[in-house]
């Protein structure tokens, strides 16, 4: 994807309807006894979008994306994807209907080798058996994707840093093609060289699905800002849309972390937050 006008009008995204929606996200409550973690949030993405949603601590980030990937059941709303309704009782149904999300939390196996975790999920094979040949070439080719080509596929997980091991969980979500990417602070480890990167192949096009990513700090205006169409700010009164792209790409009244940060403290109001309820 190019810098371009967003996808999503900020002022009609709640408005959307189900068909021109790829997923959407109507009225979701979750508590855990008397706390409310999520109280009425609705949310909407097309194909071909990026979405970021800062907030803070406590706001309810971490059971929002949760609940998009199947981790957790809201308590109350609907969850719909190309209009239909779905309920995911676990990560694996949300990663068979399209939705895969990059823990901060790595899910690889540190005893096997990097190309054997990138296609866990469905090894190739061949006359029934692992096609261990196959399986190299494959994360050969989203190693390189990704340009983290100096990752042997045949390392053990564990002898790798915590930057590659990220590395590898990205490769690894990648090559599930997934409709809906979901970044739970997943560039919190990188270095900025793989950060850049990874934004990079964002930008490009080289992605079609939606891409959902949970900002785990007040960034500089760059790369985690900057890739996002729509920027989300989450409180417990709702998700609000805080900020969206201009014609070259830039966050409209974002200019720096203090910027940012006033929008979370509330600082900004009018215009700059639009409501998405």
């Amino acid at each position: 994807m190019s810098a371009r006008e967003p996808i999503v009008d900020p002022v009609t995204v709640g408005a959307s309807s189900n068909e021109a929606s790829h997923l959407r996200l109507t009225g979701i409550t979750k508590r855990y006894g008397g706390v409310t973690a999520l109280d009425d949030v609705d949310f909407a993405c097309e194909l071909g979008s990026i979405h970021a949603v800062l907030g803070e601590n406590g706001a309810g980030k971490s059971t929002l994306i949760k609940t998009m990937a199947g981790v957790v059941r809201p308590d109350e709303g609907e969850i719909l994807l190309e209009g239909r309704a779905v309920s995911f009782a676990s990560p694996a149904e949300a990663n068979a209907a399209g939705i895969v999300c990059i823990f901060q939390e790595l899910s690889l196996l540190p005893d096997l080798s990097v190309a054997a975790n990138i296609s866990i999920a469905a090894p190739p094979r061949r006359f029934g058996l692992i096609d261990r040949r196959a399986q190299r070439r494959r994360a050969e080719e989203l190693l390189a994707r990704i340009r983290c080509e100096d990752v042997n596929p045949l390392s053990r997980v564990r002898d790798l840093s915590l930057s590659r091991r990220q590395m590898v969980e990205i490769a690894k979500a990648l090559g599930q093609d997934p409709s809906v990417l979901i970044l739970d602070e997943a560039t919190s480890a990188l270095t900025a060289a793989d950060v850049d990167n990874v934004f990079d192949i964002l930008l490009s096009g080289d992605t079609t699905g939606t891409v959902f990513q949970h900002l785990h700090k007040l960034p500089s205006v760059g790369p985690e800002v900057g890739a996002s169409e729509i920027l989300y700010l989450l409180r417990r009164s709702g998700l609000e849309i805080a900020a969206v792209l201009d014609d070259e790409g830039n966050p409209l009244g974002i200019t720096s972390a203090d910027d940012l940060a006033g929008l979370l403290l509330g600082e900004q109001t009018g215009n700059d937050v639009q409501s998405l309820g």
